[in-house]
């Protein structure tokens, strides 16, 4: 079925048509410049220094034959001259400026899934094995295709299956399940002190991914972290909506999800304040519910954390052209299960494909072409256990992203506009130096949107790095006392800081937090099923024999 045609706008299909004219109008012209580099390159790699890295961005050419045989080496540089040939065609000035990041972005995907370490027979760590091995490695390669198209829909595996347990490896800080409906469950977790903070925090997840990103391995979960420095914990765990039938935008994710469990958590602490906070998606609804409680005088936001949290667009997609309305239809149309849900194993492929070197081609050389599968690592666990999530709720939420919250975009509940403007109550943002989803310079523009005081720390991690930081020896991260207009004025002016920055952040939450009140325990909650944590809702996707029971409990996954 056709998207329907947006307004003022060109219909997808022209939008097509008008980058291929554009691209064909140089046609000729970069047809000559490759054969061109190709020439050159033949005539300059006999010349190349052995131990020449790779141009950025390529993939890693970390075998020595590379550099050191000279067959390997001229087709380690034709695969550099493809790569810079691709680059410049996807920044021909015929092409419109907004068009040219997703040029780019597909330049790099068909450089990264055309090079030669993707393939065994030019692959020479894979040759090597094979004979070392007599086969056998190819053996085990096969044998992991076959599993990977018959379980994982032909993506590589990044670890072997069944490495890890929820409620036991992951997602197993105690805890029970408060509250649930159609939308979501709520968790609260149990105290480990005599005495907590009297003010809750209530831990909005991203909504494309399961809750435990909060409450990984014991050791590196943020909920434990907190738990044990004194906190209440809430945490929000979204349901996959593979089987629901309901039809989920915005303001009803909103008004039947998050504001219930709000109403939860200050019932349950007789408390009139809370501390919000918000990762990724997550942090959307973590700010609006701030201007919420400010609008409306309900309660008062004591605090609000974002992790990785973008209030608008990267540059320059937040600047919207005449045919992007159309464009997104397009794209959560290939994304999408059904006319109800985006898949959630496309949505991640999707987000692969920004890192497809590390993602998914080397994962696809060790396990298929060497016979190895990637060691265990919990990240990538909860990496791979993914959510179908509503069509509605995806398509407001990148609309309300990219008009800034005015116009067309506006969020807008029960008849209330709800903007970052708004907040003024005391902030610590959080973004990371290489994330490939959230651009640290665009967390920070977020921060400026807000009022009130506010801090910004920057970790030199990934996207999910802003999450999973433990405290460990030499851990830094950069912080400053001021937050100038733009963000390269702040890093700038940035210093490193010792230590962890959950050390420095439930330091910064403490004085927010009031005084000192009696540990709350969770109390079980009558007709709730399957009611400890990690709740029904985490258990979709999970085979039994991988989730752990809980006194007596028998396992249980949601299927449906």
């Amino acid at each position: 079925m056709r998207p329907p045609e947006p307004e003022g706008g060109q219909p997808p299909a022209d939008v097509l048509a008008d980058a291929a004219l554009a691209l064909g109008a140089k046609g000729a012209r970069a047809a000559r410049d490759a054969v061109a580099r190709g020439r050159d390159a033949l005539a300059s790699v006999l010349a190349l220094p052995p131990g020449t890295r790779p141009a950025p961005g390529a993939p890693p050419f970390n075998d020595r034959a590379w550099t050191e045989q000279a067959p390997w080496a001229l087709l380690r540089r034709l695969h550099a001259e493809g790569e810079r040939t691709l680059h410049s065609l996807s920044d021909s000035a015929r092409l419109p400026a907004h068009r040219r990041p997703l040029a780019r972005f597909l330049a790099q995907a068909v450089a990264d899934a055309a090079a030669p370490t993707n393939f065994l027979l030019t692959n020479p760590a894979a040759l090597r094995d094979a004979w070392h091995t007599r086969g056998a490695s190819l053996a085990r390669g096969a044998r992991y295709f076959a599993q990977d198209v018959r379980t994982r829909q032909g993506r590589p595996a990044r670890m072997p299956p069944g490495s890890f347990r929820i409620g036991t490896d992951l997602a197993a800080t105690p805890g029970r399940v408060v509250h649930r409906n159609a939308l979501l469950e709520m968790l609260q977790y149990s105290p480990r002190t005599p005495q907590v903070h009297e003010v809750p925090l209530l831990l909005v997840p991203p909504w494309v991914n399961k809750y435990y990103i909060y409450d990984l391995a014991p050791g590196r979960s943020l909920v434990e972290w907190a738990v044990r420095q004194g906190f209440t914990v809430f945490c929000i765990s979204a349901r996959d909506h593979s089987s629901s039938t309901l039809d989920v935008d915005v303001e009803q994710f909103f008004t039947d999800g998050v504001l219930p469990a709000l109403d939860v958590v200050l019932r349950t602490c007789a408390v009139r304040r809370v501390g919000l906070v918000g990762a990724c998606s997550g942090g959307l609804f973590a700010t609006a519910l701030a201007d919420w409680l400010a609008q409306t005088k309900t309660a008062e936001t004591a605090s609000l954390t974002l992790l990785a949290t973008a209030l608008t667009l990267p540059e320059p997609f937040d600047r919207p052209h005449a045919s992007w309305e159309g464009e997104m239809r397009v794209l959560v149309e290939l994304l999408s299960r059904n006319r109800r849900c985006v898949d959630g194993r496309k949505l991640a492929l999707a987000f692969d494909l920004v890192r497809s070197e590390a993602q998914l081609w080397e994962p696809l050389t060790t396990g298929w072409l060497r016979g190895e599968r990637p060691r265990a690592f919990d990240l990538t666990a909860w990496n791979d256990d993914n959510l179908d999530v509503p069509r509605k709720l995806f398509l407001d939420y990148f609309t309300v992203l990219a008009h800034g919250f005015d116009g067309r975009g506006r969020l807008r509940i029960a008849g209330r506009d709800l903007h970052p403007g708004h907040v003024t109550a005391d902030t610590f943002a959080l973004a990371a130096q290489i994330d490939h989803i959230v651009p640290w310079e665009t967390a920070y523009r977020s921060t400026l949107l807000l009022r009130g005081d506010r801090t910004f720390r920057l970790v030199p991690s990934g996207h999910m790095g802003t999450v999973v930081s433990p405290p460990r020896p030499r851990t830094r991260h950069l912080a400053s006392a001021h937050l100038p207009a733009t963000a390269a004025q702040w890093r700038e002016a940035a210093v490193p800081v010792e230590g962890s920055w959950w050390q420095g952040w439930t330091d910064w939450l403490a004085e927010r937090s009031g005084g000192q009140v009696p540990s709350r325990i969770p109390r079980p909650r009558p007709g709730l099923a399957h009611d400890r944590a990690p709740g029904l809702y985490a258990l979709h996707g999970w085979p039994a024999q991988l989730v752990q029971p809980t006194d007596g409990e028998t396992p249980r996954s949601d299927s449906g």
